[in-house]
């Protein structure tokens, strides 16, 4: 008979959690901040779908529905990172940064609260994540596992692949509950308000 040895299979099973990133590079990232500068102004341009959660693989809620010409009172935003594009540093160079650390959420009040200003050195040639556009010049990337917001991203790396991204918005729905509305261009017609 073989002797079991319950620390054994606990080490094991410990090395092979600690071998897995809680967040691979290429992995998802999401925002609780809007893009652009100004809060935006939405408005419907066809019915759309309310979704119980800020994915495409969320249920429409039955009977939820934003009416084409409705504006469109949100209370709660995300930017959704589906999948981050690359980006190559064009030289080599120190650059001036904010970091937010590892994460794959930056909400909105951490984005204001929490980052630390920091030099970061990058090689020519150097790959990285692009996330996301932020506001005012700046964009959001990641090197490794640390989320950094970067400003003149194009005059510091060469973008060879886009990123993909879903902007949603949260709308209250009464009775403290909320629902979830992808906005595109083709479907909501946005404006800012200053």
């Amino acid at each position: 008979m073989i002797e079991r040895k319950p620390w054994l299979l606990l080490g094991w099973a410990c090395l092979a959690i600690a071998a897995v990133p809680a967040f691979p590079a290429g992995g998802g990232f999401e925002s609780g901040i809007w893009s652009g500068e100004g809060r935006p102004v939405i408005v419907a341009k066809a019915d759309l779908a309310v979704r119980s959660g800020p994915s495409l693989q969320s249920p429409v809620l039955q009977g939820k529905v934003i009416k084409k010409g409705d504006g469109i009172e949100f209370i709660e935003t995300r930017v959704r990172t589906t999948e981050p594009g690359t980006l190559k540093a064009v030289r080599t160079e120190t650059l001036k940064v904010t970091s937010y650390g590892e994460s794959e959420y930056l909400s909105h009040d951490d984005y204001y609260a929490k980052g630390v200003s920091k030099p970061i050195k990058v090689k020519a040639g150097e790959p990285c994540e692009y996330l996301l556009y932020r506001a005012e010049g700046y964009h959001l990337i990641r090197i490794g596992r640390e989320v950094m917001e970067v400003m003149d991203l194009d005059k510091h790396f060469e973008v060879v692949t886009p990123s993909t991204i879903e902007w949603w918005v949260g709308v209250g729905l009464g009775a403290g509950k909320k629902g979830w509305v992808l906005i595109t261009d083709d479907i909501a017609g946005i404006t800012r308000s200053f």
